[in-house]
């Protein structure tokens, strides 16, 4: 058939395509312009959708298949080439239009594999509407298969798929040496104080990058984002929920990652530009003398940095005579006590594995609770408070388990010749972590009046600021 006189669009799309490789289309493509060549068409334009699906329940929109409809709109393209129907869409609203376009502009749609679209004919238009229902149907079908195969991979502790995971090797069930180990490497860091922006640089500096064949060098968002993952403690997360432990070996033990994670996680850290660095020695770590809520930072109408009550207005203390006292204090104590003050407060071999098995044991009961609840042996609200009793149990359980992985990476300070010059002189991580191993501190109202002798200056009460000491020894 001679229509050499028509333009005609290839139009190439691949749902996924996780190593960027974009071998699936450029197959479509050299399909596409054989049958071009077949029926004497001049192809003019390629229109690529990569890694982009077409179904009723992709989100992503497809900007040069968008494209192609405004070139056949604007009469640069008569005649649209697919490898499938299935290639085009499988939307049967997006079929409505290309009928529209049909009779308004005359387009053609023909593949190498499906038939070529019949728009003149209501018959030819009903095939169309039943084959893109089916290809809705079959697309529908997909994602049943593939969500009932990820709850399974959960209930299982097995591997989901998606992208090489990294410190992964393909597959995910295996480790990556060199990625794993700095994985290892930044957490420790991590809990030394230092921050994410130059840890990550570091790792791009010695060719680190993400596990995407497209993956640019590791930016600090990523490394934080590869850092919070369950995946690195040998536990499977679904829906911001640890659900028990997987097949896969882990990177780091569980307690190592809970202190990763709850440095992460700390609403105090400042994420923006990337920077996640720790500003305050006492935000999100000091707490009210009056509701035992934590303090955070802000700034008082006279400018200067003060304390507050996280939860109520119990208080408002200026920041650097607090941060001031707090650093005196634990530095006399550190340089007092020094090992002895870590030691007493760290957790044996044996506490560490017996707080595990607590955590593995509230979780086992977590998942039960379900099930009881189908078997009748307790009512909705019944359900609801148990799950809340063991919610806050494992919160609890966890949190004590990260502190203790915490408190052993701190070694370095307390075994250094001066560790009050070696606290001083350490990142403000790093204090705000021997803070948290070490004492717990409130901060009360002051009082009203000064004493005499104040000079006008910052005033500060020392008998406001309490020191709960964790490891007990004598002052």
């Amino acid at each position: 058939m001679e229509q050499c006189n028509k333009s005609a669009a290839v139009y190439v799309r691949i749902s996924r395509d996780a190593e960027g490789t974009e071998a699936g289309v450029e197959r479509q493509e050299a399909d596409c312009r054989a049958l071009a060549e077949r029926m004497g068409l001049p192809v003019v334009r390629v229109f690529t959708d990569n890694d982009i699906g077409a179904s009723v329940k992709s989100k992503k929109a497809r900007p040069s298949y968008r494209a192609m409809l405004e070139a056949v709109r604007a009469g640069e393209v008569a005649v649209v080439l697919a490898y499938s129907n299935s290639r085009i869409t499988r939307r049967p609203m997006d079929w409505e239009e290309l009928m529209k376009l049909s009779e308004s502009h005359g387009l053609e749609v023909h593949t190498v594999v499906s038939s070529s679209a019949n728009f003149a004919t209501a018959d030819g238009k009903m095939i169309l509407r039943y084959l893109a229902a089916n290809d809705a149907a079959e697309a529908d079908r997909i994602s049943e298969r593939v969500t009932r195969a990820k709850l399974q991979n959960v209930e299982q502790g097995t591997y989901r798929g998606g992208p090489r995971p990294f410190g992964y090797q393909d597959g995910g069930m295996e480790l990556h040496g060199t990625e794993a180990d700095a994985v290892r490497d930044a957490s420790r860091r991590l809990l030394a104080g230092e921050s994410l922006r130059s840890i990550a640089a570091d790792l791009t500096a010695h060719g680190f990058t993400g596990t995407r064949a497209t993956d640019k060098p590791l930016s600090a968002i990523q490394l934080r984002d590869i850092l919070l993952r369950a995946r690195n403690a040998g536990l499977m997360e679904h829906r911001g929920k640890i659900t028990g432990p997987a097949v896969w070996p882990a990177i780091l033990d569980e307690s190592v990652w809970q202190a990763v994670r709850s440095i992460l996680t700390d609403p105090s850290r400042r994420t923006n530009a990337g920077s996640s660095v720790l500003k305050h020695l006492g935000s999100s770590t000091y707490c009210c003398g009056r509701c035992g809520a934590k303090l955070k930072a802000s700034r008082s109408s006279g400018g200067y940095l003060v304390y507050r009550c996280r939860d109520h207005a119990h208080l408002a203390r200026r920041m650097e005579p607090i941060d001031e006292l707090v650093r005196d204090v634990v530095v006399l104590r550190l340089r007092k006590a020094g090992l002895t003050l870590l030691s007493s407060g760290r957790a044996t071999d044996q506490q560490a594995e017996a707080l595990r098995d607590r955590i593995t044991g509230l979780r086992a009961r977590r998942e039960r609770l379900p099930v009881d609840y189908a078997d009748g042996l307790m009512d909705g609200h019944q359900l609801k408070a148990a799950g809340e009793r063991i919610d806050a149990q494992l919160s609890e359980a966890v949190s004590e388990l990260g502190v203790q992985a915490s408190t052993s990476s701190l070694a370095d300070v307390v075994k250094a010749p001066d560790p009050g010059d070696a606290f001083l002189n350490a990142a403000i991580g790093k204090q705000r972590a021997v803070l948290n191993a070490l004492v717990t501190v409130t901060v009360h109202p002051g009082r009203r009046g000064r004493p005499k002798g104040w000079n006008g200056g910052p005033y500060l009460d020392p008998q406001s600021i309490h020191f709960d000491w964790k490891a007990g020894s004598a002052d």
